[in-house]
């Protein structure tokens, strides 16, 4: 449809503040904004999820608007794409969304079917695959309920001998406290000498691929245990190829593993490896709260104080205050009188969102209260240097047009730009669609997005890559001495750019697969840039 425009009454109401929020394309027909509808950025689109009851079963929905323009001075100028159902589940309930931007890119929609037999499903696919799948369920999830979300957090000791690609994390709702964490199986495993699982390696896969060094004679029988000495074997087999695939889910442990080849009567053992399985959904530290409707997560990359530490914020709805903060490294949540309590309860339609969880500075997380038919507010962020909540004032956020009800998100995407969907209106769902520049806080474009800017001060850089060459462009503010390093990874350095002393402006560095006489090959690399004053961690990926 074409760009609404904001009635008068609003416009005359909100003259006086400097940054208004823009109006954009209404959501897609099917895509109704009631509860359980959730927006979440990633891949430079706003990705939402509308459960819809639209038909005798309903369906579920997934659309997303962009792309993004990643400059600040640029209005988000997109579309909504044509809405997808999740094939197999109707209306889900206990609906949440979140976006893997590390080691590859996925959307993830978990929810349940029905509300006495419920079926909790996680479902992920793509951006540029249409499919969906579906991870097995699991007894933990059977009573996912009013209040449940997931976010999305990457596992920083992502290496060869650390398969596990990122984890979700899920706040279980249903008025308890459980909190669960799912460890994500990369798109690729990677074998080291030729095996795998390699030695004292961590995996995510419950159904692992095992694979060896072939022999001459072709017959081999595969022993895996939880115990070094075999006593207690959970697979024992022969196989005719240098490879196994098992189609039991096994149960996360220390498994020892090793391949014997016949001799006469016997089997000659070789060498036993061992791993790490750690998969599925784990619970962790429970929330101290119980969790109902108007709960919400967020990821912080590297938050409070600045110590590297990755953590979760956290609200628990149902009218509650409480704000809480979960350390991922310790497994802990922070006790809520350590922690200001948040300036209004939050009801349904509650939401957080940080600008820049892939910095290398902790960001400001950004929060949107739910609350009645006449409530009118602002956005609120959380200053963790005086741990206290503040309102944005009226120079730089405007005031919601209208009630933020059932369904209604707050999402930070690129540059500047925050986008929002206000929720039902008077128990009805609707489709509007807002964005605004706040303009005094400067965030980077999260990392995993080919092509994504990282603002660093007044300096900008982006990564461009193609399946054989790695681009690097960036403006320098001054005169400065420029060097690249490239890294793969597990943190290895094969290349380095040097571009010696330029002058001020927009430089570009360019690795490629026939520099050196070594090839790039397919995988994850990341480029530290240095430009005398700053630095700057990009991520590449050749697919």
């Amino acid at each position: 449809m074409l760009r609404a425009t904001l009635c008068c009454v609003l416009t005359l109401a909100a003259a006086a503040v400097a940054y208004q929020w823009q109006r954009l394309y209404d959501t897609p027909e099917k895509c109704e904004v009631g509860e359980g509808a959730q927006i979440t950025y990633g891949a430079d689109s706003i990705w939402g999820v509308f459960p819809n009851w639209d038909a005798e079963f309903g369906h579920t929905y997934v659309a997303h608007y962009g792309p993004l323009s990643p400059s600040p001075h640029q209005p988000p100028d997109g579309r909504w794409s044509d809405p997808i159902a999740i094939p197999g589940a109707p209306y889900l309930f206990g609906t949440g969304i979140t976006f893997q931007w590390d080691q590859g890119s996925a959307l993830y929609v978990l929810g349940y079917l029905g509300a006495s037999a419920q079926t909790t499903t996680l479902y992920w696919h793509t951006p540029n695959n249409p499919e969906w799948h579906e991870y097995p369920d699991d007894q933990v999830l059977t009573s996912l309920g009013s209040g449940a979300c997931i976010v999305f957090v990457p596992n920083r000791s992502f290496t060869v001998l650390n398969q596990v690609a990122g984890y979700i994390y899920c706040l279980h709702g249903n008025n308890d406290k459980y909190f669960l964490r799912y460890s994500i199986v990369p798109s690729a495993y990677t074998a080291v000498a030729g095996i795998f699982p390699p030695d004292d390696a961590t995996i995510a896969d419950q159904t692992p691929r095992f694979q060896w060094n072939p022999a001459s004679q072709g017959e081999y029988r595969l022993q895996v245990s939880t115990d070094r000495q075999f006593g207690n074997t959970i697979i024992d087999t022969v196989v005719y190829a240098a490879e196994y695939q098992e189609t039991s889910k096994l149960a996360n442990s220390t498994y020892y593993w090793r391949i014997g080849t016949p001799d006469s009567l016997n089997w000659i053992w070789g060498d036993v490896h061992s791993f790490v399985l750690l998969g599925g959904w784990e619970f962790r530290e429970p929330i101290p709260e119980n969790v109902q409707f108007g709960a919400a997560l967020a990821y912080e990359g590297d938050p409070w104080c600045w110590d590297g530490r990755q953590s979760i914020i956290a609200t628990v709805g149902g009218g509650s205050t409480g704000f809480y903060k979960y350390d991922v490294e310790y497994n802990t949540w922070t006790d809520i009188d350590e922690l200001d309590h948040t300036p209004k309860p939050q009801l349904g339609g509650t939401s957080l969102t940080t600008n820049d969880p892939t910095g290398e500075y902790g960001q400001w997380p950004h929060a949107a209260f739910g609350g009645s038919a006449q409530y009118i507010d602002r956005p609120y962020y959380y200053d963790v240097s005086q741990d206290q909540w503040f309102v944005f004032d009226s120079t730089e956020f405007g005031p919601f047009l209208q009630s933020l009800g059932a369904g209604a998100c707050l999402v930070d995407g690129p540059s500047h730009w925050s986008y929002l969907t206000t929720g039902a209106q008077g128990g009805f769902p609707t489709h509007w669609f807002y964005a605004l520049e706040p303009p005094k806080h400067i965030k980077t474009h999260k990392e995993g997005s080919e092509a994504g800017y990282i603002y660093a001060g007044s300096t900008r850089a982006r990564v461009i890559t193609s399946h054989d060459r790695i681009e690097v462009e960036y403006q320098l503010p001054a005169a400065a001495y420029v060097r690249a390093t490239l890294h793969d990874a597990v943190g290895r350095q094969v290349g380095v750019l040097d571009a010696g002393i330029q002058q001020s402006g927009t430089h570009r560095l360019s690795w490629n697969n026939a520099q050196q006489g070594r090839r790039l090959g397919a995988g994850a690399y990341f480029v530290l840039l240095d430009m005398g004053s700053g630095q700057v961690r990009l991520k590449s990926v050749i697919r």
